[in-house]
């Protein structure tokens, strides 16, 4: 079951994904960990398993958690 939350148009949730891809790219072991979880993932669709990683990435890391509500709080 989802998470109650506000509700971002597409335009504002690509500008976060972006962003936060930004950060995990110049990081090695973001970007390391985030290839390791899409090389687990089960799944066929690259673009979803993708955003899985990250996501999974981002729970399992609380200084990219910081940077992550960092971004959403500027785009608000």
């Amino acid at each position: 079951m989802g998470k109650g939350g506000p509700k971002l148009s597409e335009v504002k949730a690509a500008k976060i994904r972006k962003a936060i891809r930004a950060v995990i790219k110049e990081n090695k072991d973001l970007q390391a960990a985030v290839n390791a979880q899409k090389k687990a993932s089960k799944g066929k669709n690259n673009e979803v398993k993708i955003r899985s990683a990250m996501a999974k990435v981002i729970v399992r890391n609380p200084l990219l958690q910081q940077a992550a509500k960092a971004i959403f709080n500027k785009l608000k």
